[in-house]
């Protein structure tokens, strides 16, 4: 008799929070959240970003193993490059609509998202994280090279459009990189984010160092600007406390301190525990495997290794035991170390334990 989907998913899930709570470091259970590069193409060419420079296509060996996990996910968020050029993309949306409790994430520029598309994301309840760097049309281009504002806000519409159809609370999210071309307009964006009724902002700084776009160096070059930016964050805080937006603010502090940037936020006394290598598992698109994205070494390559023997390979055993006894230092990066995580990101399902 075949077992009940959902029945499946129940079991895993019940047996992973047992084998954290035990600090087990050989799991029977099996992944419950992923975070997957299905690919590094993409139709825009953006002046911060050199992903597409670098060819990854998830293999195919690996996507028939990743479509056999997705029964037992409770959380999964797709990235690129840009997702909808993943030729079985819409194949793996079709799958993933099967399963209710399922919460499935959309890195993306939007700018693909046809009728048909919008469609089939809003019928699965998929969260869209768009990717957009300026309200303001002329900026937008110059950044997002190869798109189009206007194919942004037909974008934005046709999935709002869809969203009052379907009577869905159908959740947006969007993610601002501030850098020298964009920063005296970030009061627009919110603007925009307002509009088409986006849950959450996130600003966010460029990552890497390797173009003149960057601002927070940390070399004291560029105090100017960084002062500017943070008196405008404190305004937008408001702002968006006044739209019902939540703000996420993720960009570096102007204060210089040893040579580098200081967090905005204050370092909690104590960090959140992490749980992700009992749940999580992220591709990165050169086939590496980490359970998070500021763990310092990979755990397996899914160019050699399949993701079961990745799940319990030797790398990822003494990840979970050094974890478990508090060795963490060489393993974790120096924002989770310092606590500059939120807890709920180091946690996909809550065990009913006490904290690690």
């Amino acid at each position: 008799m075949k077992t009940n989907p959902s029945e499946k998913f129940r079991k895993n899930r019940e047996l992973n929070r047992r084998e954290i709570m035990e600090r087990r470091t050989a799991l029977s259970s099996l992944p419950v959240s992923l975070i997957c590069a299905l690919t590094n193409r993409c139709n825009t060419r953006c002046i911060m970003c050199s992903t597409w420079k670098e060819p990854w296509e998830l293999p195919q060996k690996t996507y028939r193993e990743v479509f056999s996990l997705l029964p037992y996910l409770e959380h999964v968020i797709w990235l690129g490059g840009e997702v909808f050029l993943y030729p079985d993309f819409g194949r793996l949306l079709d799958e993933t609509g099967k399963y209710p409790w399922m919460k499935q994430r959309i890195n993306t520029s939007g700018l693909m998202i046809t009728e048909e598309w919008a469609e089939l994301l809003v019928r699965n309840n998929v969260e869209l994280i768009y990717s957009i760097d300026a309200a303001v049309p002329e900026t937008y281009e110059h950044i997002r090279q190869g798109g189009r504002y206007e194919d942004l806000i037909r974008s934005l519409e046709r999935v709002c459009s869809m969203r009052e159809k379907h009577n869905r609370e159908f959740e947006l999210f969007m993610n601002v990189v501030v850098m020298k071309s964009n920063y005296r307009e970030l009061a627009a964006v919110l603007d925009l984010a307002k509009k088409y009724g986006f849950k959450q902002v996130q600003f966010m700084p460029i990552q890497g160092c390797g173009t003149e776009e960057h601002i927070f160096s940390g070399d004291g070059k560029n105090i100017g600007m960084l002062e500017d930016i943070e008196k405008t964050m404190q305004v937008l805080e408001r702002k968006a406390g006044d739209y019902g937006i939540v703000l996420q603010n993720s960009l570096p502090s102007p204060k210089i301190k040893n040579g580098s940037n200081t967090c905005l936020s204050p370092v909690p006394k104590q960090k959140p525990g992490c749980y992700l290598p009992w749940q999580q598992i992220l591709i990165y698109p050169d086939g590496n495997v980490r359970f998070g994205c500021f763990c310092e070494d990979p755990v397996g390559n899914v160019l050699e290794d399949s993701i079961n023997d990745i799940w319990n390979s030797p790398k990822a055993g003494e990840y979970r035991a050094r974890i478990a006894a508090g060795k963490d230092k060489g393993l974790c990066g120096t924002r989770c170390l310092e606590g500059r995580i939120a807890g709920e990101l180091l946690r996909v399902g809550e065990p009913e334990a006490e904290n690690m």
